[in-house]
């Protein structure tokens, strides 16, 4: 009986890191010009938005307006 439990247990854990490392992974391959990364990367944080766009666009009074 000990044993059946020590087994699930064990079972239980590598299946918790093997999930972790799918996790890992995704989060690995998520580069910062992927669309659902930057939506959240940049949600409602204005002066990062504005800081990222005059880099790319060599702008440096580009201004975001919330419409």
């Amino acid at each position: 009986m000990n044993e059946y439990l020590s087994e699930k247990a064990v079972s239980e854990s590598e299946a918790r890191q093997l999930e972790h490392e799918k996790i890992l992974q995704i989060i690995r391959d998520y580069r910062p010009i992927d669309d659902s990364f930057m939506r959240e990367l940049f949600r409602n944080d204005i002066p990062l938005t504005e800081y990222v766009l005059r880099i790319i666009t060599g702008i440096k009074n580009l201004n975001i307006i919330r419409s």
